[in-house]
């Protein structure tokens, strides 16, 4: 199995994973020609073309590549339905608790708080392994907390220092929209997440959508490694590169066909 966030941030969100000979991306965020770089940059030896790619929601740093690759590739792209109209090519519909097939990898969607025509997050499973992906949320749900504490490895927000974001040059308004339950979630609600989820047994989170002006990688991993070594637990934390790919797992697969 694999699986690394090949991009993270405002200007671009994209996931790889791959079990076996069946692959799929979350968000397509990146333009296609980044996509093959970054798969070819990775440390990931050859993988398989993605067949699927499931879209959180319909702003452009995470669709911003869909209709260039959707030419390439003949990909199937699932997406909440009142995203749809956002999205400039074919979508099947993705309904929240109901799992979609990729061969053997199996997807579902759960909602999330976020300032869009919908949003939600995914739960990716396959054999022996399962995965937990939630950006782009204002706070998070007993549901996504639910969802994500079922997963082995997590991919989860760690958007802002909340001192950096008030401090910060953005207009009013968008801090206001940021901090809201509807916005991003800030370093210190990551890190209480994160020491809950490793509670839980999940193995392996990475601090994912960092802002490049109001976060620091160091500032995200420090509050989320320190509150789950203050509860005394053990779990991988890392941060995803914002344009480079970035390793959450890679067990031994065979791999054998270019991408």
């Amino acid at each position: 199995m694999i699986a690394a966030v090949l991009a993270s941030g405002s200007k671009g969100n994209c996931m790889y994973i791959c079990q076996g000979s069946d692959a799929l991306l979350i968000d397509a965020g990146i333009s296609a020609r980044a996509l093959k770089r970054s798969l070819a940059l990775a440390p990931l030896g050859a993988v398989y073309p993605p067949k699927a790619v499931f879209v959180t929601h319909e702003h452009c740093d995470h669709i911003r590549g869909l209709r260039v690759l959707t030419s390439k590739l003949p990909l199937t792209v699932y997406a909440p339905p009142p995203c749809a109209e956002y999205i400039d090519c074919e979508t099947e519909d993705i309904f929240d608790g109901e799992p979609v097939s990729v061969g053997g990898l199996e997807v579902t969607a759960f909602p999330t708080p976020h300032d869009a025509a919908a949003s939600c997050g995914y739960v990716v499973r396959g054999e022996g392994f399962s995965l937990g992906y939630a950006t782009d949320l204002g706070y998070v749900t007993e549901e996504i907390f639910a969802r994500l504490c079922s997963c082995r490895y997590v991919v989860l927000e760690s958007n802002h220092d909340t001192e950096l974001l008030k401090n910060g040059s953005y207009p009013e308004y968008l801090k206001a929209r940021i901090l809201s339950d509807c916005g991003h979630l800030s370093n210190d609600s990551a890190a209480r997440c994160a020491a809950a989820l490793a509670k839980q047994g999940v193995e392996r989170i990475m601090l994912a959508h960092l802002s490049e002006e109001n976060n620091r990688p160091e500032l995200a991993a420090i509050a989320s490694s320190s509150a789950i070594a203050r509860a005394g637990l053990n779990c991988h934390v890392s941060v995803a590169g914002a344009r480079t790919p970035t390793i959450l797992a890679d067990e031994p697969v065979k791999r054998v066909i270019v991408c």
